[in-house]
């Protein structure tokens, strides 16, 4: 049973009087322990069939199961949340750091919010030693264990990043999806990060890297390429 399979998948959005189909009719099947690149140029449809891997958006007809179960889109926004926070970790291009809190309080919060306790508060401020003491595990995975009280303007962009990859394992995610997570970075921290990523997946890990590079893509298991919203090879 594959861990992501989208049957026929669709998204259409409407732009003022038109309609705009950015996911056309997708099959797609994730193994586990995949490492599975998407390829494709600007509106190509890959970040919006990212979006709906990660619950982040609904798709306008076509079936998603994820680790066998159903994702209907007539399911809440609570009930979505909810799975994912239990499936799913995001790499974001642009990091998506809280500037106020430290690099262990930006890891930290993930279990924050998974308990139904979003705090304003840095959770590394006390109080908080579960999850403060899997935050600095997964720092020192990363190699900043350091840099545990440093805020992101404190840091450099292949750092800020390293500590999103941290922040994305706090829950233990079965999927990591990867948005172009070099995008922003020079080819030295990008090469890093591509490593931290292989390391993860080879620890079993199940990835999806959505990338223009097409280095960083040889380096997944296989690439998927989309046009016009379509998946082409």
């Amino acid at each position: 049973m594959s861990l992501i399979k989208l049957s026929h998948i669709s998204k259409t959005f409407k732009l003022d009087t038109v309609d705009v189909n950015a996911v056309v009719d997708v099959s797609l099947a994730v193994e586990r322990g995949e490492f599975v690149a998407i390829m494709g140029h600007s509106g190509s449809g890959k970040s919006t069939l990212m979006n709906i891997v990660g619950l982040l958006d609904r798709p306008t007809s076509g079936e998603y199961r994820l680790d066998g179960n159903v994702v209907s889109t007539s399911m809440s926004d609570g009930a979505q949340a909810k799975l994912r926070s239990g499936f799913i970790g995001f790499v974001f291009q642009n990091f998506n750091l809280l500037p106020n809190m430290t690099t262990l309080g930006n890891v930290a919060l993930p279990a924050m919010y998974a308990k139904g306790t979003p705090t304003t508060p840095d959770p590394s401020s006390g109080r908080r030693g579960g999850a403060n003491d899997r935050a600095k595990k997964l720092l020192e995975q990363v190699g900043l264990s350091h840099r545990l009280k440093s805020r992101p303007n404190q840091l450099s962009g292949g750092e800020r990043q390293r500590v999103a990859i941290a922040r994305a394992l706090m829950n233990e995610p079965k999927v990591l999806l990867a948005d172009e997570p070099t995008g922003n970075l020079d080819t030295k921290s990008g090469q890093e990060i591509m490593t931290i990523l292989e390391g993860l997946n080879k620890a079993g890990m199940t990835i999806l890297l959505v990338t223009h590079n097409d280095e960083l893509a040889e380096r997944t298991h296989r690439t998927v390429r989309m046009k016009d919203g379509r998946i082409i090879v």
